[in-house]
């Protein structure tokens, strides 16, 4: 276990954003015990590869509604804070929220720079958050399987570990599609984030048999 993040749930009250339900730890209560778990977090990270830096990396959980959207921006708004230059990837094509967390317009993005309708700068958009860069999900599509085990996203990836000292993918949960396991062996590191409990175990352990299976670099979960 990497990492153990507080319930912040309650948060939601004392956020300037409640009315979206959007909470953001290391924006909305940047003190709290949440967002200081967030930083414990991005220091394990050097850890995590046994002192490799991780270029690129994506948290998964089992079932949605666990917390793994949110905890991937944030984590991405502490690598940013620290002063790494990062990347974070909206590639949920099915349920994309990024676009709502830093209240950006959700196309043009990646699938339509993966359909060939816009170029990769194009889907490139600033935050508030000095050195934070996000990409959003982009217009709905019917084959987001199809796109994310495409040569143009796994081209893509090369490209964006080279411009950004991380890059941070939100993917969906890996039992509820099979959309993202075909592109997670591309990455240098997965987490698999689990909600405490939430779920069965042998549940847990069916998603980690699975990211195993489809040859993802598995290192550790997030709780």
């Amino acid at each position: 276990v990497f990492g153990t993040i507080p319930d912040f749930r309650r948060g939601l009250a004392r956020s300037r954003r409640a009315r979206s339900k959007v909470f953001l730890a290391l924006i909305d209560d940047p003190e709290s015990s949440a967002s200081e778990a967030y930083r414990a977090l991005r220091s394990s990270l050097q850890f995590a590869s046994k002192g490799q830096t991780l270029k690129s990396l994506a948290i998964t959980s089992a079932a949605q509604g666990e917390g793994k959207s949110t905890t991937t921006a944030d984590l991405a708004i502490a690598l940013a804070q620290g002063g790494k230059r990062v990347l974070l990837v909206d590639a949920d094509l099915r349920r994309p929220v990024v676009h709502k967390f830093f209240e950006r317009a959700i196309a043009p993005g990646l699938s339509e720079v993966l359909q060939g309708n816009a170029e990769s700068e194009e889907s490139l958009r600033d935050t508030p958050i000095p050195n934070l860069t996000i990409v959003t999900a982009g217009s709905a599509v019917k084959n987001p399987s199809d796109l994310l085990a495409s040569a143009e996203l796994a081209e893509l990836s090369r490209t964006w570990a080279e411009q950004f000292d991380h890059v941070l993918y939100d993917v969906p949960p890996v039992l509820a599609v099979s959309d993202a396991s075909s592109f997670l062996h591309n990455l240098d590191a997965i987490f698999l984030l689990c909600r405490s409990d939430l779920l069965p175990e042998n549940v847990v352990e069916q998603a980690t048999r699975r990211l195993r299976m489809s040859g993802a670099p598995l290192l550790g979960a997030i709780l």
